[in-house]
């Protein structure tokens, strides 16, 4: 948690998965973890078929649809450019 507490204090917004077996991930839905006196982040967790998804944000402001909207179009751009990169080939 100390990177997202970084990324905190430079006002820098954040949406990013975290592990299944992380110690916030609750069983609610949506839920806020004060981890301490300075800092806290918003738990986001949600099913999309059978695949579990548990997001860290500290965007309190948005609904769970929209951070789930925003997280799988950043990560649709990712799998885009994994899927772009030529892979090296020896030639003899």
């Amino acid at each position: 948690m100390d990177f997202f507490k970084n990324l905190d204090n430079l006002d820098i917004t954040y949406i990013c998965r975290i592990k299944d077996n992380s110690i916030y991930v609750s069983k609610k839905s949506d839920c806020t973890y004060k981890i301490d006196d300075d800092f806290s982040t918003r738990i986001i967790k949600y099913k999309i078929g059978n695949q579990e998804y548990n997001i860290a944000t500290n965007c309190y402001d948005m609904k769970i649809y929209e951070i789930q909207d925003v997280y799988h179009k950043r990560w649709s751009a990712e799998e885009y450019f994994k899927h772009i990169k030529i892979p090296k080939v020896c030639q003899k």
